[in-house]
């Protein structure tokens, strides 16, 4: 008895469907939350902490969450793109999740991605580099504002990829080693950052009023530098704070000149590898319109 014939589709079929998988509007980036207008880093030069100029033009837009770390040669920024033109709909859909990274030197600023491949993380959240490894906030689902969620947040690091605190609102972690001593800020909640020490990590103290941490060893000093909402409002501008012993701090002041910038979160301060005196980078944000 004869086979019968293949199966055969119309050509139209072969044409249109390349045409409709492109045409199909890419699905929006992993978000860490609300983004209201546009976001761009903004980064801010001083030679002696006081006096500051703006450097233009932004180093990036859409962008939200930065971390630093020091790598040889200066350091590396690290934060949430989302951009979504740069990286194409078959790579954010099908491929490995990814972050952005602007890296600083004495030859300037160079902008690439890091590839985070952590099975438990559907999208990562406030990526802080750490030396090799990565700390990131991991939750299931990859919509909403991660600080109000119900479930629980998993601070997790690697590679190799481990849970080292969880609980609702827990975000942005920023580890420091500080002496002998093991430290964790994290925000709480969008209210609070809060210190653990210790592995596994103990919460210690916390501060009310400030969020998002970051924190790095100056000398003989931590300095923690944070967000802070200005005098009367509610738009947030860098703060910092410094500690002798990591524990007792000093109050938090601003670190800005009032008005240089109308709204500056996730600040994060550095030494600045081409043209010495300090960095202040964060994300200025802009209403739409």
């Amino acid at each position: 008895m004869a086979e019968d014939p293949p199966a055969r589709y119309p050509l139209g079929v072969h044409v249109l469907l390349p045409i409709l998988i492109a045409c199909v509007d890419p699905p929006p980036p992993p978000a860490g939350g609300p983004v209201i207008g546009v976001t761009r880093i903004r980064a801010f030069h001083s030679m002696d902490l006081e006096t500051w100029a703006a450097d233009e033009p932004p180093l990036a837009e859409h962008a939200m969450s930065l971390g630093l770390h020091a790598v040889e040669g200066g350091f590396e920024l690290t934060f949430m793109d989302l951009s979504g033109g740069e990286v194409g709909w078959l790579d954010r859909t099908f491929g490995s999740p990814s972050i952005g990274v602007l890296r600083r030197s004495a030859d300037g600023w160079e902008r690439s991605r890091r590839s985070v491949r952590d099975s438990a993380t559907p999208a990562p959240i406030d990526p802080q580099g750490d030396g090799e490894a990565l700390w990131i906030v991991s939750r299931d689902g990859v919509g909403g504002d991660p600080a109000a969620a119900a479930s629980d947040n998993r601070i997790r690091v690697g590679p190799p990829w481990r849970t080292v605190l969880a609980g609702p609102g827990l975000t942005d972690p920023m580890p420091v080693t500080f002496g002998a001593q093991t430290l964790l800020f994290l925000t709480e909640s969008h209210q609070r950052i809060a210190l653990f020490a210790g592995d596994p990590p103990e919460r210690i103290r916390s501060w009310q009023g400030v969020t998002v941490p970051y924190a790095r060893v100056v000398e003989d000093e931590l300095w923690l530098v944070a967000q802070k909402p200005a005098g009367g409002s509610r738009l947030p501008v860098p703060v910092l704070a410094r500690s002798k012993d990591g524990r007792a701090f000093s109050r938090f002041e601003p670190i800005l000149p009032a008005g240089m910038v109308r709204v500056c979160t996730s600040p994060v301060v550095a030494p600045d590898p081409a043209r010495g005196g300090w960095l202040l980078v964060c994300v200025e944000e802009q209403a739409p319109g």
